[in-house]
């Protein structure tokens, strides 16, 4: 994630179709990449399946997102949820503020 001064709201630090996505995952709860896809295929974003997945797993290995496997007809299926400390989006911009203030601080020597 790269904070951009140039950009307003959560777009400073996601791109447009990242913010539909995790605005999507906040209010569904938990989702699987296929009603993801679904639904970010309703939007004026196109993308692939592979880029929304890779975005997904980049948002767990943030800690903004948790994932798991299920196991049901024909196999695994996969599922995001917000991390616990990323519940919903207001929760989601502190957690964002807070990395952002201790990485300046660290910069600044402040740390």
């Amino acid at each position: 994630m790269k904070f951009d001064l140039g950009r307003d709201d959560l777009e400073a630090v996601l791109s447009p179709w990242q913010v539909a996505v995790m605005r999507y995952v906040w209010e569904v709860g938990e989702t699987d990449s296929r009603r993801a896809y679904e639904f970010m295929r309703g939007t004026e974003f196109a993308m692939s399946r592979a880029s929304l997945i890779n975005f997904l797993k980049r948002m767990v290995d943030e800690s903004f997102l948790d994932y798991s496997e299920e196991t049901g007809k024909g196999g695994h299926k996969g599922i995001w949820r917000p991390h616990p400390e990323a519940l919903d989006e207001r929760a989601f911009r502190q957690l964002v503020a807070e990395r952002i203030r201790a990485k300046l601080l660290e910069f600044t020597g402040e740390a």
